[in-house]
């Protein structure tokens, strides 16, 4: 495993290096505007290279991917899309009827469906019977829009990113591992890759390459794909999966708070789901501290205690899943409450 996630992250630094400086030269860049507080042009080319390298090795290692055709062929134009969307700023209703096709693909061509959701409530498994496919679909295009969304800060998607993946190899791991397992190792080296040149250091003052639409996007499609595939039965007939979907509530907390609270944020004043505006958390604590570095990290410690909670109690401990939902409800809307403008003087000191 780690022998795969050192290959990713190699091949993906040395890469992404010589992506970097093509992009330039074709004038493939993202520049700053009213809402993007960069510097100066940054190339978004962290999906043109981070969806091949994670593909090629997946391969190259064993893993089956030819039984997996249609995610293959759904990451594919999620990531076509995804660059030509960075360079010719594509309309915000065809991205959205992408994400559903590429939604499409993966729940009803490769079988990535939602049958159960866990005994969320104390009364037994919740099964989604015949809403399953149209769940699953709303589900995935949720997910690959929360990622893309929460992708707004240099290092903040990555880092995100990594710490989930590393909770579900962990949990995996712990429940007595899954094929898949590898397939994460790879995606964690490589996204690590992404970082040496998107997250801020004492070396790196500014990221110098983007994650991009096709990154974010992209990156949101596969963690849907090792999500369902590690928490739901081969079959419907089934009740059971490696991991119980309540975990995934807790790893996947921060963007999903995020997407959510913004969707009810912009509905309540009249908005489009998809405009583009700076009430996230992430811009919150910035706006508030003028410390992008405070935001980023803020953030990442509080993915890591949201995963790191969801792993010891739910796959650790093994306590039902009935007595700490209701903590995950209060804190979805303590996040929502920051986002409609409460707490925010509490939580700038906080940071």
């Amino acid at each position: 495993m780690i022998l795969w996630a050192t290959i990713s992250f190699i091949l993906s630094v040395v890469l992404l290096n010589y992506a970097q400086r093509t992009a330039v030269l074709v004038n493939f860049v993202d520049y700053p505007d009213s809402r993007k507080k960069h510097l100066k042009a940054v190339p978004p080319v962290g999906g043109i290279v981070i969806i091949p390298v994670f593909l090629i090795l997946c391969y190259v290692s064993g893993f089956p991917l030819q039984e997996h055709f249609y995610f293959v062929a759904a990451l594919i134009l999620i990531g076509c899309v995804g660059v030509l969307d960075d360079k010719l700023y594509l309309p915000v209703n065809f991205r959205f009827i992408v994400h559903f096709i590429a939604a499409y693909l993966l729940v009803v061509g490769n079988g990535s469906t939602i049958y159960h959701l866990g005994n969320l409530f104390g009364f037994g498994d919740v099964s989604t019977q015949s809403m399953s496919v149209i769940l699953s679909i709303i589900c995935v295009v949720l997910l690959i829009n929360a990622i893309n969304m929460i992708d707004g800060l240099d290092g903040l998607c990555g880092g995100i990113v990594v710490i989930m993946l590393m909770a579900l190899a962990c949990a995996a791991s712990i429940s007595g591992g899954h094929e898949t397992v590898l397939s994460l190792y790879i995606l964690i080296g490589t996204v690590f890759g992404f970082l040496v040149y998107n997250y801020r250091s004492p070396f790196r003052k500014n990221a110098s390459l983007f994650l991009g639409d096709s990154g974010s996007t992209a990156l949101g499609l596969i963690i849907c794909w090792f999500v369902i595939e590690l928490t739901q039965p081969a079959s419907s007939e089934t009740q059971q999966g490696l991991l119980d979907p309540a975990l995934i509530a807790w790893i996947l907390a921060i963007p999903v708070f995020d997407c959510l609270a913004l969707f009810f944020y912009r509905a309540w004043h009249g908005q489009s789901p998809f405009h583009s505006d700076r009430q996230h958390i992430h811009y919150l604590i910035c706006d508030h501290t003028g410390d992008v570095e405070s935001g980023v990290n803020f953030v990442h410690w509080l993915t890591l205690i949201y995963c790191a909670s969801g792993v010891i109690i739910i796959t650790l401990l093994d306590i039902p899943p009935a007595f700490i939902m209701p903590i995950w409800g209060g804190l979805f809307m303590l996040h929502a409450s920051i986002t409609f403008g409460a707490f925010r003087k509490i939580l700038t000191k906080i940071v």
